[in-house]
This record gives structure tokens, sequence and C-alpha cells, in this order.
């Protein structure tokens, strides 16, 4: 996944980002802790949000 992906929600998404049915990548967050964490900046319509990379789904 990368910036400029048009992207859907799978089961683990949360509900708001699964109704909204289609977004668009405008970042990825990559971030090492203890933990590898991968993290997206889609927009959906009008708003913007940051949620997990696993909750989504590249569209070819």
């Amino acid at each position: 996944m990368q910036a400029g992906d048009l992207v859907q929600a799978n089961k683990f998404a949360n509900w708001s980002a699964r109704h909204a049915k289609i977004g668009f990548v405008l970042e990825v967050i990559h971030r090492r802790n203890d933990i590898e964490l991968t993290i997206v900046r889609i927009l959906f319509g009008d708003c913007i949000k940051a949620l997990p990379a696993n909750h989504f789904e590249v569209i070819s």
C-alpha cells in the first residue's frame, strides 16, 4: 500500500470506515517502538482518518 492507492475497508475496520466504501491513501506512516505498526492516513469523502493499514485492502 502506498500514497495514491484506492482502498476499501475489510472486516477489521471500524464502522465508519466500512460504510465509507472507498478511500484514498494520503500517507503511509511506519513506526517502530517494540512492535512494527503501519498506519495509513485516508481520505473518506470529506474527512481524513488515520487507521491501521491491515484494516484495508487495495482496490486494483
